[in-house]
């Protein structure tokens, strides 16, 4: 069953010479997939860790961020806003009251959550083995979606976290009938329902009507399984499972205990959940999560897919675990593909609603593409996949390093259907064709050779290759570089990088008041703030700052923040400007434009700055 045979790799220890047994027992015996989850655990920490305090928050991160300073910080300046992620509003209270207002606290917990999501696999190894496990989780580490939502503050990671804690509670409890599983499952889903995001019912949803797709497909003829459902049902400790869900969502939704007021916040995530049926956000494509798991993730659906239909195919003799969490994996994705489509208030963190299903149904393709080709009639060598593979990727390399070209081109030309193309042009695209037909050919030649099993791997592992090349390079490109291009499909009108230059600004300015670089007195125009969180949040780092409705000559202070040109003041000031949000729209595409825009996203038109404040400090 385990393709590629993990378990059995000789370990460390066993490699050594023969030594007394005293030493022998001091030795660490460590196998191939303890290495691989070290290597994974360590490249998604790297992956995720830089610059993870000078990216701005995002006006939802904000908002966040501000909940849980007021609940630490009393004396905090301005009104506490509602959070509407109970349980991330509680890690980040305890965060915060030991690391402060950084921006790096405040996303600590979400990386945490996400770390912890690339872990869960292992939960279900018992029920998978080493293979499947040590595929799942290196998906989840290079996933674009996870990568960038683990780097924000998002209440989806902390829903996807619970929803899988509580598959794996209630899995063990059918296995071992031992109440603390049932308790913990219903702890972890009434946390998934209600105390992490607004939709994360949904999510919720998408779980257990994946779970009971799988029931019905694998019904079989004596009810025997039916039976053993009611069996299950029955056995349930349903006054404790209450209590459970009671405590868990009290004190995960109060910092354990300690902030009361965090009960509120539930109540705030219920009516954002419910306002979300309704209601879209601003400037968000249609169908946004799916659209960006489109986009970022291509990896996961081709493979995914492929996934789905050897799950769908498998033979009787497979572990009805296996077939059990396939299949829920498949009533998992059309439900968070239904959601993805109706449900007006979904963000691009949900794309996460569709990355889990994707990601563990790719793993049924991809063990198989890189084991061993097992078949009767043909001899097939080892390395004759992989040398097919790297044939592939060098192929559609060609190709793709044309494309871009034609791509770049075409954002100089008139944007038509038929662009006026140069020679040099039309060769490009020549060569594109020929790559592509070189392709089709070099699947035929193995085939011919080594049968259309063999063919088939050596296709799966370079899309493989490349498209996990590609999936990583869009990630990284939205979480790290382009953070606050309004051009990156994740991020709707995100914070410009402008808020680090506003911080240095404040610091030198203070510096040159007070001797001091954040203790100056700051007076800000309500109006420059009052919807701008992000620059709430960045002024929480200087304690001496004050709001005032209107500035007058009454203000003296060294430091005034203002979204008007020419206030009227009671000093001499030297004004700077600053954006600090920007935006564009995916309608501007025309026609050849997607190319470049799905590249490196550049495009015909530059993004557009939204909202600016002026920094006047005395000279």
């Amino acid at each position: 069953m385990e393709a590629l045979n993990l378990e059995q790799t000789q370990t460390v220890a066993e490699s050594l010479p023969e030594l007394p047994k005293a030493t022998r027992s001091a030795r660490l015996a460590l196998s191939l997939e303890a290495i691989c989850y070290v290597v994974i655990v360590l490249f998604a920490a790297i992956i995720r860790l830089p610059e993870l305090d000078l990216i701005p928050l995002k006006t939802a991160e904000a908002t966040e961020a501000l909940a849980a300073w007021h609940a630490v910080n009393p004396n905090a300046v301005g009104e506490a806003p509602f959070s509407v992620q109970p349980l991330g509003f509680s890690v980040n209270a305890l965060l915060m009251s030991v690391g402060g207002a950084e921006n790096a606290i405040a996303r600590l917990g979400t990386l945490l959550a996400g770390m912890a999501v690339i872990f869960m696999p292992l939960a279900f190894r018992r029920w998978l083995g080493a293979a499947y496990t040590v595929t799942a989780m290196a998906l989840l580490a290079i996933s674009p979606a996870l990568l960038i939502a683990s780097r924000s503050m998002s209440g989806t990671v902390w829903a996807l976290f619970t929803a899988l804690l509580t598959a794996w509670a209630f899995a063990r409890f059918a296995e071992t009938r031992r109440d603390p599983y049932a308790i913990i499952a219903a702890g972890a889903a009434a946390l998934t329902a209600l105390g992490t995001e607004p939709a994360g019912a949904l999510l919720l949803l998408m779980l257990t009507v994946g779970a009971f797709f799988a029931l019905w497909t694998l019904r079989d003829a004596e009810g025997a399984q039916q039976t053993a459902w009611r069996q299950l049902r029955d056995a349930l400790p349903l006054p404790q499972m209450g209590i459970a869900a009671a405590i868990a969502l009290t004190a995960g939704s109060t910092a354990l205990f300690t902030i009361p007021s965090g009960l509120a916040h539930i109540g705030a995530a219920l009516e954002a959940g419910l306002r979300g049926i309704f209601v879209g956000t601003a400037d968000a494509p249609f169908i946004f999560p799916l659209l960006t798991s489109l986009v970022y993730e291509p990896l996961f659906w081709i493979f995914g897919l492929a996934g789905a239909y050897f799950v769908l195919t498998a033979p009787e003799q497979t572990p009805f675990a296996e077939q059990f969490i396939g299949r829920t994996l498949i009533g998992w994705l059309i439900v968070a593909v239904v959601a993805s489509v109706v449900y007006a208030g979904a963000v691009a963190d949900h794309a996460l609603w569709l990355t889990l299903p994707l990601a563990g149904l790719s793993t049924f393709a991809i063990v198989r593409a890189l084991a061993p080709v097992q078949d009767r009639y043909w001899q097939v060598p080892l390395w004759a996949p992989y040398l097919h593979g790297v044939i592939l990727v060098a192929t559609l390399f060609i190709a793709g390093v044309n494309l871009v070209h034609f791509g770049r081109t075409a954002l100089v030309l008139t944007p038509t259907l038929f662009p006026p193309l140069q020679q040099q042009d039309l060769m490009r695209a020549l060569m594109i064709v020929l790559a592509l037909a070189l392709s089709v050919i070099t699947f035929f030649l193995f085939g011919s050779i080594w049968g259309a099993r063999a063919a088939w791997h050596g296709t799966g592992i370079g899309l493989l290759f490349l498209l996990s090349v590609y999936s990583f390079g869009a990630g990284w490109g939205a979480a790290a570089v382009r953070f606050d291009d309004p051009r990156e499909l994740w991020h709707v009108n995100p914070s410009s990088r402008n808020l680090n230059l506003l911080v240095e600004t404040l610091e030198e300015a203070s510096l040159r008041a007070t001797g001091s670089q954040r203790m100056a007195e700051i007076v800000v125009e309500r109006a420059a703030v009052e919807r701008n969180a992000p620059l709430r949040w960045a002024l929480q780092k200087f304690p001496n700052h004050r709001f005032v409705d209107v500035l007058s000559r009454a203000v003296s202070a060294p430091i005034v923040i203002s979204v008007s040109p020419e206030p009227s003041l009671g000093a001499d000031y030297l004004g700077q400007r600053l954006a600090t949000r920007s935006s564009w729209s995916l309608s501007t595409l025309q026609y050849w434009d997607f190319i470049s825009w799905l590249y490196d996203r550049q495009t015909r038109f530059a993004p557009q700055f939204g909202e600016h404040v002026i920094i006047f400090s005395t000279p």
